[in-house]
């Protein structure tokens, strides 16, 4: 009898099998969820409950779904599960989740090897075919292709594609800029390179340069009220 164990940041896990049973309306009671929550002790919370997981079903197949590849939920799992038959995937979707809870055989590496097919018939449908096609045939293809499209969604897709590297830029900025000094050498940089010309390669010499000495002042002075916001970068 096959085990399920599936892993993940924050509730995305969670989540992802409410939304399958929705779909497909299985559920089984060999289904286990672990977590990593944001609180301070998540990590430490999800190590113990992995290893009291992984204890009681010492001696049964598993497979383990996590969300990301070297992830913490991954790498704690693979070190937990290490004395258990046991298989892992990694990047799990909700159609992964769906062919999981619909199997109703007992074979885990078969079971693996259908859900890992998943990802590979969805990147061959949506990106291998489409860049083949384009290659083979050359630009008539594409043109054609641009052709049967109606105007409203060409417009629509160069709108979308002028946005994205925005997107990009403010999702970078969301993780990196935690704190408000932060703020402060993004701006000198980006008037530095977009107003004055400096080269790139010279705001990253002089950036590092800058991160040295402020991370050497604060190991010498030790931390302070006045200092603190001006810890290095993270």
């Amino acid at each position: 009898m096959i085990h399920y164990v599936l892993a993940s940041h924050g509730n995305y896990a969670r989540e992802a099998l409410n939304s399958a049973k929705m779909i497909c309306g299985e559920d089984t009671d060999r289904m286990n969820l672990l977590s990593v929550q944001d609180d301070g002790d998540g990590i430490d919370r999800f190590g113990t409950e992995a290893a009291a997981l992984a204890e009681n079903l010492r001696g049964e197949p598993v497979l383990i779904m996590a969300d990301l590849f070297g992830g913490s939920p991954f790498m704690t799992l693979l070190s937990a599960f290490r004395d258990t038959e046991y298989v892992c995937l990694t990047g799990f979707n909700l159609a992964m989740v769906i062919q999981m809870l619909q199997y109703d055989g007992d074979d885990l590496h078969e079971l693996a090897e259908d859900i890992a097919s998943i990802p590979l018939v969805v990147f061959n449908v949506i990106r291998a075919i489409p860049t083949f096609l384009i290659v083979y045939y050359g630009s008539q293809y594409s043109s054609v292709v641009e052709g049967l499209m109606p105007d409203w969604l060409n417009n629509a897709m160069g709108v979308v594609g002028g946005m994205l590297p925005a997107v990009g830029m403010a999702l970078l900025l969301k993780v990196m800029l935690k704190k408000k000094s932060h703020w402060c050498f993004f701006l000198i940089g980006f008037l530095a390179y977009s107003v004055f010309g400096i080269s790139a390669v010279t705001l990253t010499i002089l950036a590092i340069c800058l991160a040295v000495i402020i991370d050497q002042t604060k190991a010498h002075n030790g931390p302070s009220a006045g200092t603190d916001d001006l810890a290095p970068l993270e």
